[in-house]
C-alpha cells in the first residue's frame, strides 16, 4: 500500500528502488516487466497509467497510478532512463462529489470500475449501458444520458491519460436525474394546472363580458319594440359609462323626446284641425301663413237660447258635444277643416290648407 519509485534504464534495468510498503518482491512479475517495458518506452514524454494490483493476500484489487518520466544526461542530453513513480489511489474525490452534489463517481479502466461511491446494483447496469453504446462514445462525448435499473441519468466521462502509452483510463461521474425529472413533472403539472386556472378564468371573464353586453342590447331590443308600439314612456337600465351606457341613455333620451311631441301632438290636435296639426308637426305648414280662396261654412243650432235656458250646465255641455261630434264628422267626411267652435257654432273651412277644387260643393 502506500507509494513507491523506482528507477530503470533505457534497457529495462533496475537501477533504485524504494516505497512505502510496495517493494519489488511483492510486485507481480508481470507488473514488473510492463513497467519496465513502459519506462523503456518513455523516451520522449512523461507517462501516466493506472493499473490495479493485489498486493500480499488482500482479496481486493488496489488501483495504482503510475507517472514515468525520463531522465537525461545534463551535457549530451542522451536519454539515461526513466523514473517510475506509484502511488494507490484510495479515494479520487468519490466522497467529496457524493456530498456535495450526490454524484457518483470512479475510475474505469479495461471494462473494470473502480468505485467507493457507485452501489453495487448500479455498476452492471453502468458497464452494460456504456458497452451498448454506439461509437466510440467515451473517446469522444463529454456525458451522455444512460438508463439504469429504470431511472435515468447523466454520466460525465473525462480521459485521465489520453495518448498514453497505458490502456486509457477515464473517469465517471453519474448524477441520478430522477429527481430533476420529478420535478419537471411537477413543474408541467403547476404549469398545466396555471394554464387551465387561466383558461377558465378567461371563459368565466369572456362570459361576464358578453352577459355585461347581451343584457343592455336585449333591454335595448326591448325598448325598441315598446316604442315601435307607441309607449314612449319606456326607458332601460343604464348600467355602465361605456359605449353601451351612452347607447341607452341615447335611447331614453329619444323616448323622452318622443314622448314630450306625442303630448305636443295631443294637445294640437284637441285645439287645431287633425290635417292643420299634421302640417304643423311636420312643418310643411307656412308660420306666417298665405291667402287662399276658401268657403266658409257657419252652423249653428236654431233656438238654441230657448231650448237650453232651462236646461242645467252638465246637461247643456253634454247636448254640445253630442251636436259637435256629429256636425265635426260631417265636416271631416266632406274634407272639410274644423276652424273653431263659438257656443252653438262651429265654423269649417273648405280650400284650406289645400284645395280640391269643388270647396263650395263639399261645404
Amino acid at each position: 500500500r502506500g507509494s513507491y519509485l523506482r528507477v530503470y534504464s533505457q534497457s529495462g534495468e533496475e537501477l533504485l528502488e524504494t516505497g512505502s510498503g510496495a517493494p519489488s518482491r511483492k510486485l507481480p512479475a508481470g507488473v514488473i516487466r510492463h513497467l519496465q517495458m513502459a519506462a523503456a518506452a518513455a523516451a520522449d514524454a512523461q507517462q501516466i497509467g493506472y493499473f490495479a494490483m493485489q498486493v500480499d493476500d488482500d482479496r481486493a484489487e488496489n488501483l495504482y497510478e503510475v507517472i514515468i518520466t525520463p531522465f537525461f544526461e545534463a551535457s549530451s542530453g542522451k536519454l539515461l532512463g526513466s523514473i517510475v513513480l506509484g502511488f494507490t489511489v484510495t479515494d479520487f474525490g468519490e466522497r467529496f462529489l457524493e456530498r456535495l452534489a450526490k454524484i457518483q463517481s470512479g475510475i474505469l479502466i479495461n471494462d473494470t470500475l473502480h468505485t467507493t461511491s457507485v452501489p453495487t446494483t448500479v455498476r452492471a447496469p453502468l458497464l452494460e449501458a456504456i458497452g451498448t453504446a454506439t461509437g466510440s462514445l467515451l473517446e469522444n462525448a463529454t456525458s451522455f444520458d444512460i438508463p439504469i435499473n429504470g431511472e435515468p441519468h447523466r454520466c460525465f466521462v473525462r480521459a485521465l491519460n489520453p495518448g498514453s502509452i497505458f490502456p486509457v483510463a477515464y473517469h465517471l461521474s453519474l448524477y441520478s436525474l430522477a429527481d430533476q425529472y420529478q420535478d419537471l413533472r411537477e413543474l408541467r403539472l403547476k404549469v398545466g394546472a396555471f394554464a387551465l386556472l387561466v383558461f377558465v378564468a378567461g371563459l368565466v371573464l369572456a362570459w361576464l363580458l358578453s352577459h355585461g353586453m347581451a343584457v343592455p342590447l336585449r333591454e335595448l331590443v326591448l325598448g325598441t319594440r315598446e316604442i315601435e308600439k307607441g309607449n314612449y314612456d319606456y326607458h332601460v337600465r343604464v348600467r355602465s359609462g361605456d359605449e353601451i351606457g351612452q347607447l341607452a341613455d341615447s335611447f331614453n333620451t329619444m323616448a323622452r323626446g318622443l314622448a314630450q311631441r306625442d303630448k305636443y301632438a295631443v294637445v294640437l290636435r284637441q285645439v287645431a284641425d287633425e290635417a292643420i296639426a299634421e302640417k304643423l308637426m311636420s312643418g310643411e305648414a307656412k308660420v306666417g301663413g298665405e291667402l287662399r280662396l276658401v268657403t266658409v261654412l257657419f252652423c249653428d243650432i236654431r233656438g238654441f237660447s230657448a231650448l237650453t235656458q232651462n236646461l242645467p250646465a252638465d246637461e247643456v255641455v253634454r247636448l254640445l258635444n253630442e251636436h259637435m261630434t256629429a256636425l265635426t264628422k260631417v265636416v271631416y267626411e266632406h274634407q272639410g277643416v274644423v276652424d273653431k267652435f263659438v257656443g252653438d257654432l262651429i265654423m269649417a273651412v273648405f280650400g284650406a290648407p289645400s284645395s280640391r277644387g269643388n270647396d263650395a260643393e263639399r261645404a
